[in-house]
């Protein structure tokens, strides 16, 4: 197959730019049209003369309060992609890799603010869109240079980078210089040369642009970057520029005229206030005129060998003339999306999720606000006989003349119509709207610190709200860094490894580190740093410290910071991520790295003097503190010893105190039995005497009734007489035997008496047997006896009392 031609590969740029996703007027162009439309807070164009227009900025309100989680997300630390090695060889490359990309991320190229950008037009507009490439610069700079040795001029001739354009030599006049034996060496043709130059510094760097969404086309179809058969960037530049990169002039010339895409509705959207753009092409100057140019990316058989490759086709004016064509390896484009969609190119944006939020919420205060302004400004129903020039001069306290007859009354001429407010209607629907756009955004009023009523809410609760927003926005991040941030950072390691030809010293950690990445791996695999996990930063702050604290106690446990389980490597990487948790980017300018190589014993120092001295002063101060140690504990072992002597002393008295406390309870004991047994004697005797002296008055009381009995049977009637004392004889035989009986119990109470004090005073005994402190074994002593003695008292009272009774 033949090689393409110019004009074959003309008409395929522009069919590609005509079918492209993203061509003015076709859908996704409207979509994000209307999103900066709505995001601006613009009109509906459903607006009704003499009624509310407030606009609800319900997308601008969710995309901005999604942006500070995000960059701080990306940008708050130094790391924002780590490269991993594919093999062993690339371990301190990958590190070398990760610390110099980031660098250049936020050194060279405006990181923060590239950032910002990307995730706004993210959230706003479905898909940011990212362009990094190698920019190369040449730099010319004229310079004369006089004095110069012939040699000199040789080398400076030789230079690639300098061209001279003034050249003027003369001989040496001095004879003086010529005498001296190193001039003359120096010179040894007697000329000098003078020079004008103009240097050439040729310097490239990386550098990378957001793209605004509509100046990027892409073939339709596709589901990703890859997928692409045709990418292109278009933008408008000046014919100065233009010529300045080398294109000539009669041919930028003939490029600027009229086009239908410089009228582009979102660039005008963007910058509305901008009321002078777009008509630039009518400059004063020529050479600031515009040219719109088409920076294709397109995947062509240009070299008719079969195979598709991809060529960087630079394009310019209405017709797409080329200005510039050539095979290159790869694209520079880079997307991000917030909320992907399967197998489709661009995602969803805040707009598609809220946009039907903010034209809800835009209706329901409108029609709060026009229902307000009718309750405090109602119609009012008026008759004829009301004069209108006064009713609609509506002045504070102005009169109104009414043209009434009689009494009649003035309701019957002026009636307002009354309006039923709706606020208590219109106010939950406002909220309810705002609950569902929270739940569809993930963006709170929690997380953002607006809800005035959240102290009345369970901690519990506002957790969990909180958790299920982070969960939604810590997924959006995963997807943006893995659609974005890593094709980002893929791209500038494959770029400085392809360009870069000599080293560069960059300062990290406060230490100058050359960058060589000539010899790296440009496919070396990275990770994104999207943040430090579930929960708020307070909770993730804690989370650390938890961590740190734990690994402190396993390096207590292993004895040593060198593994198994914990090393220092961990440790630092623990503070890392605690710092920036803090909010602290800087690590290292609070924790110092860990060394590589080896273990992390150090060295020990050199002895010096000064370290002598100290330790033998250390020396003798210990030996003063032993002498006073052992003094302290020889007074220590005689305050012990006396201690012990008290001890035993008190042992000593405390028996001479049980011992007289047990005499002194016997001697109580048998006074109290001998009491005892005397009065039992006592009562025992008595009660024998009387039991004689009643035997004896009983005998002559037989002795007399029998003479009676005799003297009875002579006399009739001393025979009735002696039959009543018969009977009286009887009645007192039976009380003897009560009384008998009597004296029985009151000597089975005697013996009972001496038992109970015999069972007391066992008691007594072992009670003080017992006792541990001689003060209670004294109150036990001296309690005993007495309540002893007190019954056995009350027992021999008893017995006497029914004795006497007997």
């Amino acid at each position: 197959m033949a090689k393409m031609d110019k004009q074959r590969l003309q008409a395929i740029l522009r069919d590609e730019v005509r079918k492209a996703n993203g061509a003015v007027g076709g859908e996704l162009s409207q979509n994000r049209l209307t999103a900066l439309k709505y995001y601006n807070g613009e009109p509906f164009g459903n607006e009704v003369e003499g009624r509310s227009k407030v606009v609800s900025t319900d997308v601008r309100d969710t995309v901005e309060s999604l942006m500070p989680e995000f960059v701080e997300i990306f940008g708050g630390g130094d790391k924002v992609v780590e490269f991993e090695p594919n093999g062993q060889e690339d371990v301190e490359a990958a590190e070398q890799a990760t610390d110099y990309v980031n660098y250049l991320w936020m050194r060279d190229i405006d990181g923060f603010g590239m950032t910002h950008d990307l995730i706004k037009d993210a959230l706003l507009q479905k898909t940011g869109y990212g362009k990094i490439w190698w920019d190369t610069k040449e730099k010319k700079k004229r310079e004369v240079l006089t004095g110069l040795t012939t040699m000199q001029l040789t080398e400076l001739d030789t230079d690639e980078s300098v061209e001279i354009i003034e050249h003027e030599e003369h001989r040496v006049t001095d004879p003086a210089m010529m005498l001296n034996p190193e001039i003359a060496q120096m010179i040894p043709d007697g000329l000098l040369h003078d020079v004008t130059i103009i240097r050439t510094d040729k310097s490239g760097k990386i550098n990378a642009a957001c793209i605004p969404p509509e100046e990027f086309l892409r073939s339709k179809g596709a589901t990703d970057l890859a997928d692409c058969r045709f990418l292109c960037h278009r933008y408008k530049r000046t014919v100065s520029d233009l010529i300045e990169d080398g294109y000539k002039r009669d041919v930028v010339e003939d490029l600027v005229g009229s086009d239908d895409s410089s009228w582009l509705e979102e660039r005008q959207a963007r910058d509305s206030e901008d009321i002078s753009w777009p008509d630039s092409d009518d400059a004063m100057d020529p050479s600031m005129r515009e040219v719109l140019v088409y920076e294709c990316y397109i995947k062509v058989d240009y070299n008719g060998d079969g195979v598709a490759e991809w060529r960087n086709v630079c394009a310019g004016g209405p017709g797409l003339e080329i200005l510039h064509n050539e095979e290159v390896e790869d694209h520079p484009f880079v997307t991000l999306s917030a909320i992907r969609l399967s197998h489709n190119f661009d995602g969803l944006s805040v707009f598609d999720l809220v946009s039907d939020i903010q034209m809800v919420k835009s209706t329901i205060w409108r029609q709060l606000l026009d229902n307000m302004y009718q309750v405090n400004n109602g119609r009012t129903a008026i008759s004829g006989k009301v004069n209108l020039d006064d009713y609609l001069a509506n002045r504070v306290g102005g009169a109104v003349r009414v043209d009434t007859e009689g009494r009649e009354a003035l309701g019957n001429h002026i009636h307002p119509i009354v309006t039923q407010p709706i606020l208590q209607h219109g106010m939950p629907l406002l909220q309810f709207a705002d609950e569902v756009k929270e739940k569809r955004s993930g963006s709170t009023a929690y997380n953002q610190g607006l809800d005035s009523d959240s102290l009345n809410k369970t901690a519990t609760g506002i957790e969990r709200i909180l958790g299920q927003a982070q969960k939604r926005m810590l997924l959006m991040a995963r997807v943006m860094a893995e659609t974005g941030f890593k094709q980002i950072f893929r791209k500038i390691l494959k770029l400085v490894v392809s360009h870069q030809d000599k080293s560069r010293m960059i300062r990290l950690r406060n230490d100058w580190v050359p960058m060589d990445p000539r010899t790296w791996n440009a496919d070396m695999d990275c990770t994104t740093n999207v943040g430090l996990g579930y929960g708020s930063k307070d909770q993730q702050v804690m989370f650390m410290r938890m961590l740190l604290e734990i690994q402190a106690q396993i390096v207590q446990f292993q004895g040593s910071p060198n593994g198994p389980l914990v090393d220092l490597e961990k440790v630092h990487s623990t503070l890392e991520k605690l710092t920036s948790a803090m909010g602290i980017k800087n690590t290292d300018a609070h924790f110092n790295p860990p060394p590589k190589q080896g273990g992390y014993e150090m060295p020990a120092p050199p002895p010096n003097p000064e370290a002598e001295k100290a330790k033998m002063q250390m020396e003798v101060e210990q030996a003063k503190l032993q002498l006073q140690a052992q003094s302290e504990a020889q007074k220590i072992e005689a305050e012990k010893q006396r201690l012990l002597f008290d001890a035993a002393k008190a042992d000593k008295e405390m028996e001479q105190d049980e011992r007289e406390a047990l005499r002194k309870f016997e001697i109580e004991r048998m006074k109290l039995d001998l009491d005892f047994q005397i009065k039992a004697q006592t009562a025992q005797m008595q009660a024998e005497s009387e039991r004689a002296n009643f035997e004896a008055t009983q005998k002559d009381a037989d002795f007399n009734r029998q003479m009676q009995m005799i003297e009875a049977q002579n006399d009739p009637e001393q025979g009735d007489k002696i039959l009543a004392v018969e009977k009286l004889r009887q009645q007192l035989a039976g009380e003897k035997d009560i009384a008998a009986q009597s004296l029985e119990e009151a000597r089975m109470m005697a013996e009972q008496a001496v038992q109970a004090v015999q069972i007391a005073a066992q008691q007594a005994v072992q009670a003080i047997a017992m006792a541990a402190q001689p003060k209670v074994e004294r109150k036990v002593i001296e309690i005993v006896p007495n309540s002893i003695r007190r019954n056995a008292a009350g027992d021999i009272v008893g017995a006497e009392t029914v004795t006497r009774a007997a």
